[in-house]
């Protein structure tokens, strides 16, 4: 006869186990023969166990197979991590498979610094303001516009940077709203923002930097290493010849590992090539610009940008 029972205690010395019958409180037997093809590793106290009782006779009696059970532990589950192990004071969240969780660093926590850019005036900002081009500030807003000519890129960065902007081990965050009216007939042109450890005017894209760039109207995500620039396209595509509409954009970086970039608070693309390199010296500044590849004239407003790093 075949009874199905938990697991109290396992021997690997003896190979030999105290099992409680399932759905009874006093039938129990112990120091009873475990199968030597079932790994000592799967002994797991708590487990079911099939028990084969030949004849009936519970000295005969013996393990024969074993399967999680009871009240397995966190870790013991088939869809969380492995172990604790270097996830101290993280939490926990639903991965972007939604098929599993994973450990990662909470941003809201305490042990973080935050600074927001509030576009108050052009005070503190250096700028490429070609003949046509404009860049307009106000209290919420910085809107840059290119100008009806080729080549006529009207660009715009912060004169002061962050020291240390992707500190080794610590996640940075940057993640602003933006707001765009792309013309049409215009769909050859670009928009830059990155957060880059480079102040020329247009930026060099390969130098270390996360941000994001539009072309021919769809929102592409950029991250460099100082040497190899990665981009790949989020799917999100914009309307063309409509103002009044916002994307949030977020790029979340682990220095030297990956970075993260989500439109909408939607995780969208990942990279892990080329991200950028932990403890860069010096700083980075925050660049955005409209580049005219087309003679028409284009237009980009970025809100507040929030930037947020652990300390």
């Amino acid at each position: 006869m075949l009874e199905i029972g938990v697991l109290k205690n396992f021997s690997s010395g003896t190979y030999k186990a105290g099992v409680q019958l399932a759905g009874s409180l006093t039938t129990y037997f112990d120091d009873i023969s475990v199968a030597k093809n079932i790994p000592s590793s799967a002994m797991v106290i708590g487990n079911y166990v099939i028990v084969a009782i030949p004849g009936g006779n519970p000295r005969d009696a013996c393990v024969i197979a074993t399967w999680p059970g009871g009240s397995p532990t966190f870790l013991g589950l088939t869809d969380t991590p492995a172990g604790y192990a270097g996830k101290a004071e993280q939490s926990l969240r639903v991965n972007a498979a939604e098929d599993a969780v994973e450990f990662y660093k909470a941003l809201w926590t305490p042990k973080i610094y935050t600074t927001q850019l509030d576009w108050m005036s052009k005070d503190g900002m250096t700028t490429l303001i070609p003949g046509g081009g404009s860049v307009s500030v106000g209290g919420t807003a910085l809107v840059i516009a290119s100008g009806a000519t080729l080549n006529n890129n009207c660009l715009a960065r912060t004169t002061y940077g962050f020291n240390y902007p992707f500190p080794s081990g610590k996640e940075v965050t940057v993640e602003f709203p933006l707001s765009h009216r792309l013309a049409a007939g215009g769909t050859t042109h670009r928009i830059i923002m990155l957060l880059i450890d480079h102040t020329a005017l247009p930026p060099t894209e390969t130098k270390a930097h996360v941000g994001f760039i539009i072309d021919a109207d769809s929102i592409f995500s950029s991250s460099a290493d100082g040497t190899t620039q990665e981009t790949k396209d989020t799917g999100v595509d914009l309307p063309v010849g409509v103002s009044n509409f916002l994307y949030q954009c977020k790029a979340v970086v682990d220095p030297g590992v990956s970075v993260k970039f989500y439109v909408n608070n939607v995780l969208k693309t990942t990279h892990t090539t080329n991200p950028p390199t932990a403890d860069i010296p010096g700083g980075a500044v925050v660049t955005l610009g409209v580049e005219a590849t087309a003679a028409v004239n284009q237009q980009a407003g970025w809100e507040r940008i929030i930037y947020t790093k652990e300390l």
